[in-house]
This record gives C-alpha cells, sequence and structure tokens, in this order.
C-alpha cells in the first residue's frame, strides 16, 4: 500500500490525499507466525526517532506488541536509501539468521535520487536494487516483506513536496510491476537502452574513491573507497554465504568458504593418492576449434572420470539449444598438487640428508 495525507494541524487530523493499494490477502492469515525472527530494515521510518518528536516511534514498536513472542530486531539505518541497505546487508541482517525481514525505504532516495535523471534512470536503479535486496534476503531463507515506499512530508499540497511523494509513488509502482511481471522480474527491462550503461548508486571509480558499481555494456565495474579488505561480491545459496570477491591493497581476492568451523577434518590425504590422481590427467596440449589457437590444459571430461571434483558436467551437444559445455575450476587442482609436492619435498630432504651422509662416509 502507498498512502499520502495532509496533517491538519488545528484539528489534528488527517486527510487521505492519495491511497495506492497493490496487493492484498483474503485469506486473513498473518503474515507473520507468533514465533519468529524479525528484522526490521530501512531507514528513519524502520529506526525510529522518537528523540525528535514521539510521532516518529518505529513501526517496530507496535509490531513487538502484536508479537510478544517473536524476536524483533530494530536494524533502521536513519538517512539511508537503499543502496545502504545493500552495502550493509551481511553486518546488519545475517547475523540474526531471520525468518523475515520487513523492508521499509525509499524516502531517501526519493529526496536524493541516485541519478539527475530521474525517468528512468533513477527510478531503475531504485528497483533493481531494491530487487538485488529481495534476492540476498531469500538468499539467507528469510521471507522478505516489503513495505511500499513511505509518503513523504507535504503541507497544503506544496508543489515540492508534491513532487518529493510524486517520485515516491513511481519508485513504489515501479517496484510492484516488476515483481509481479511473469518470469524474471527483471525481463520487462530487457528492451531498456538504459541499462546498457547503468550506475547502481554511484558510478564506480578507476581510482576506488567511491562504493559504487556500474552496469556496461562491455564490462561490470566495482570499486570501494578503500584500500582495507573490502568485498565487491558476495555469492549465496542455501547454506548460506559460499563464496565472495574482494580486494585489499593492490591485490583481488577470489574466495570460497573454508572456514574450519564449518568443517570436520579427518587426517591428512595421502599423497600417493594425490599424485595418482595428478599422472591420470596429464596437462595435454591442444587447439580450439573455433579458431586454431593453441593452447595446454585438461579436457573436462576426462577429467571428471579422474576425479569428480575436477569438474562441472555440462547439458546436451554442440548446436543443441540447451547445450551447456563442460567446464573445469583447475583451482579444484591445487590441494593434490599440494598434497604431492609435499611429500615430494620430504622425498627431497631425504635424499638430501642420505647424500650428505654418503659424502660424510666417503670423503674424496
Amino acid at each position: 500500500m502507498h498512502f499520502v495525507g495532509t496533517t491538519v494541524p488545528v484539528a489534528g487530523a488527517i486527510i487521505a490525499d492519495q491511497v495506492e493499494v497493490f496487493a492484498a490477502s483474503s485469506s486473513g492469515d498473518a503474515m507473520i507466525p507468533q514465533a519468529a525472527v524479525v528484522v526490521g530494515y530501512g531507514d528513519s521510518w524502520v529506526a525510529g526517532d522518537v528523540g525528535t518528536s514521539l510521532e516518529r516511534e518505529s513501526f517496530l514498536t507496535q509490531l513487538e506488541a502484536e508479537l510478544p513472542d517473536a524476536t524483533i530486531i530494530n536494524e533502521g539505518i536513519p538517512g539511508g536509501d537503499v543502496f545502504d541497505l545493500l552495502a550493509n546487508f551481511d553486518t546488519a541482517v545475517v547475523p540474526h539468521s531471520p525468518t523475515h525481514v520487513i523492508v521499509c525505504t525509499g524516502t531517501n532516495d526519493a529526496y536524493s535520487p541516485s541519478s539527475g535523471t530521474f525517468d528512468p534512470t533513477a527510478i531503475e536503479g531504485f528497483t533493481l536494487a531494491m530487487l538485488q535486496l529481495i534476492s540476498r534476503i531469500t538468499g539467507i531463507g528469510a521471507r522478505p516483506i516489503i513495505l511500499g515506499v513511505p509518503a513523504l512530508a507535504e503541507a497544503d499540497g506544496a508543489f515540492a513536496a508534491w513532487e518529493m511523494n510524486a517520485r515516491a509513488m513511481k519508485y513504489s509502482r515501479n517496484l510492484y510491476l516488476m515483481l509481479s511481471s511473469a518470469g524474471d522480474p527483471r525481463g520487462g527491462w530487457s528492451n531498456s537502452p538504459t541499462l546498457s550503461q547503468y550506475i547502481i548508486g554511484r558510478p564506480a571509480s578507476a581510482v576506488g574513491a567511491v562504493n559504487g558499481k556500474t552496469l556496461g555494456e562491455d564490462a561490470i565495474e566495482s570499486s570501494r573507497s578503500t584500500t582495507g579488505a573490502a568485498g565487491h561480491a558476495y555469492f549465496y545459496n542455501p547454506n548460506g554465504t559460499v563464496g565472495m570477491i574482494s580486494t585489499s591493497g593492490s591485490a583481488t581476492s577470489y574466495l570460497t568458504s573454508s572456514d574450519e568451523s564449518l568443517k570436520d577434518f579427518d587426517g591428512l590425504y595421502d599423497p600417493v593418492a594425490a599424485i595418482d590422481i595428478i599422472r591420470a590427467d596429464p596437462v595435454r596440449v591442444f587447439t580450439w576449434k573455433v579458431d586454431g589457437t593453441a593452447a595446454v590444459g585438461w579436457g573436462a571430461q576426462t577429467s571428471y572420470s579422474v576425479s569428480t571434483d575436477l569438474a562441472v558436467p555440462g547439458e546436451g551437444l554442440i548446436g543443441d539449444e540447451n547445450f551447456r559445455p563442460w567446464g573445469v575450476d583447475q583451482g579444484k587442482r591445487t590441494p593434490y598438487l599440494w598434497a604431492a609436492l609435499s611429500w615430494a619435498l620430504d622425498q627431497i630432504d631425504k635424499l638430501e640428508s642420505r647424500v650428505a651422509a654418503l659424502e660424510r662416509d666417503n670423503p674424496e
């Protein structure tokens, strides 16, 4: 629902200037069960500001009264926009392991759009960021509850205020249309020239001066405002965070989850088995059929027959509509190389000791 009202100071009443209902359930079932872990995530509408006025109490206060058995967590960011919510998601939301995440944002996006071109650039940017946020929420197994962009303050229909409300309304309507479209909710943008070079929040900087993302025709650019360790991309599945791309100093790290607390170790890997795998899947010389380019490497099917973790099966045959070629992750070979090399180094040390002993016992 999107609601715009005018407060009448003398009467202490509210005039409903504009009400839009996008969707409502007729079942009467509660969206949130009594025993739930709920994170409220958004701007000052979530955070509240009772220090300024008692009327600016967070709506989560009332939710706590309605759901006494639920755990209600306030992670509102005063003054924050949807891009701030994305940037802080891993530290503000993920640690709580919520069952539900209520998102209420857009006010600050309406006051300060991400682009000087509001329609369509800022509108599509807000919607894309919201879709990403929803994906992040579902990626940790939580149910997203999205409140339409709240109405903004206005007095006597002043033009400036109505312009802000018009922006909020457009944000809400576009997000609703994208969420309700068939198939990929972003499919409605497939013909949008704006997205051929779209900036998420702020443009990426070649010198890393800003936290920004740029989706271009020929590249995806990402920059951070720190030379310390900082994430650029995060990957999730039902198990949680499974990988990320981060930068630090002048280097880039491509990380897969390897936290020891997630593993049960069972001794050292047999180096002889590692050597057998290496010998069974030797490096070969080949040329790419598409252009005859020479290269060295492996064939995924052969690698998979040696050890299934060395390759990922494809689908179909060349020429099929659903053809997806087999692939290899060369990093998967590292543990075998490490085990074999460790064994080889031990053998070298032993041989060097034997040679030294022979030379000592048989001087020239």
